[in-house]
């Protein structure tokens, strides 16, 4: 059975894959306090078809989590993570629509 939920925030905790309309897939690791963006993982939906998704620094590494600020089926996710090297700078990341979010391991705190 797969376990989905519809929204997701820094106090919950597992592993968690979030798909968005781009195609693009968020590895969301709650317990180690990390975010990987799967750049065109998936098949985008019809209104991003035609447009190639953004690349963006680091893609398909293992970044350091700050805080998810909003994380909800349906609306734009924005993560605080660090990109940089410079702990002091931190970035501010959003993604196109969240269209589903899948647990992928661990108790999935918070539902």
């Amino acid at each position: 059975m797969v376990c989905m939920t519809e929204h997701l925030d820094t106090t919950d905790t597992g592993v968690w894959r979030i798909r968005t309309a781009s195609g693009s897939w968020y590895l969301l690791d709650l317990e180690l306090r990390t975010l990987t963006r799967l750049r065109s993982a998936a098949a985008p939906e019809p209104d991003f078809a035609g447009l190639e998704a953004a690349q963006l620094r680091r893609d398909g590494e293992q970044l350091d989590l700050h805080s998810v600020v909003a994380c909800r089926v349906g609306q734009r996710a924005v993560f605080v993570i660090q990109v940089r090297g410079d702990s002091s700078v931190v970035t501010v990341r959003d993604t196109s629509p969240v269209r589903e979010i899948i647990a992928l391991s661990g108790p999935p705190g918070g539902l």
